[in-house]
């Protein structure tokens, strides 16, 4: 990267990165997950405890049923502003690696950063401390250089194959890893279903803040990406550009993975932007259908998890999925839209 400010902009995404090891979830981790999974009993029985309230508690009774109902409505207010922050970000990426073609290429640093944190514990590092998002940063750091530099010459072997072949060393080095380790099988199905009950207001403000830094820099430079993703062809400082690219969705995949696992981050990323992509190929109107189609998608996968106990993250990958194969059969209904990307 010859350009002064491309130095710049790799700095600063280093610095974001070194924000982003330094995470806010751990700290309220474990009170968090207690009181939501309190909450969770009380809420799926109906607030029907077993206990005998006598005439002179029943004014405490209600106060304490005001406040998990307050509680309920605090929770899920967590989750709805998070996805709505992520959703955002994630679409308008999504649109790109769709259009591009490189499919995988989020699933890969997905996959890395789970595969840092899974190398992490094998050394002794706690799931979730900062010394663990250190391991998923360098991880994810190295993919985003192979992804940028990797370009086959080949006309045979599309650069999509060889984003499935890393996509697959890291998924299978992560399961030999897990393997080896006392507790593998519980460490691998939290890097693949994250835990979504670790939100808190702390950690929304977090994302807010670092992913407006990274729709600002996607703004500044989007006619720039913009050019490389509709051309697809080579531009000068191309590797440059593309490692930057990358780098912004490493961070995003830093901070999401552990809270979200590698399943809904990849969801989250690919599912609404295909929904606006299959519409538009306008990228304001494809962000905003792809944004609100996903929102009203993950809303009712958070009360279907919230009403039958299931996981949050299963749930709102299949309420995306549903909404995914109902926009295709709509779309099926409509003629072939013409005109160009805007």
């Amino acid at each position: 990267m010859n350009y002064p400010y491309q130095r710049r902009l790799l700095a600063g995404m280093c610095a974001v990165m070194a924000f982003v090891a330094w995470p806010h979830t751990p700290a309220f981790a474990q009170e968090a997950d207690s009181d939501i999974d309190a909450l969770r009993r009380a809420a799926l029985s109906e607030i029907s405890t077993e206990k005998v309230v006598s005439e002179e508690t029943v004014g405490d009774a209600d106060q304490e049923q005001e406040r998990q109902v307050d509680d309920r409505m605090n929770f899920f207010a967590m989750q709805i502003c998070l996805i709505a922050v992520v959703l955002i970000l994630h679409t308008y990426t999504g649109m790109h690696i769709i259009r591009r073609g490189i499919i995988f290429c989020d699933l890969v640093l997905d996959q890395l950063a789970a595969f840092g944190i899974v190398v992490g514990i094998a050394i002794g590092v706690r799931y979730g401390t900062p010394a663990s998002y250190m391991m998923a940063m360098a991880a994810t750091f190295v993919g985003c250089i192979l992804l940028a530099v990797i370009r086959p010459k080949n006309r045979l072997i599309p650069n999509e194959a060889v984003i499935g072949i890393m996509y697959g060393m890291a998924l299978v080095a992560c399961l030999l890893l897990a393997d080896k380790l006392p507790t593998g099988g519980t460490d691998l199905k939290n890097t693949l279903v994250g835990s979504m009950s670790w939100v808190s207001w702390p950690l929304v403000g977090t994302t807010a803040g670092i992913y407006s830094l990274l729709l600002l820099f996607h703004y500044m430079f989007r006619r720039r990406i913009i050019h490389i993703t509709e051309l697809d062809k080579d531009v000068p400082h191309r590797a440059g550009w593309d490692f930057l690219f990358f780098l912004s969705q490493g961070i995003i995949t830093i901070l999401i993975v552990p809270v979200a696992g590698v399943l809904l981050a990849y969801g989250f990323l690919m599912i609404p932007a295909a929904i606006g992509v299959m519409f538009t190929h306008r990228w304001k109107a494809g962000l905003l259908l792809g944004w609100s189609s996903g929102m009203v998608a993950c809303v009712l996968g958070l009360f279907f998890s919230y009403r039958t106990d299931s996981p949050y993250g299963p749930s709102l990958m299949l309420a995306m999925g549903l909404f995914f194969l109902v926009a295709l059969f709509i779309r099926g209904l409509l003629p072939v839209a013409k005109g160009g990307a805007s």
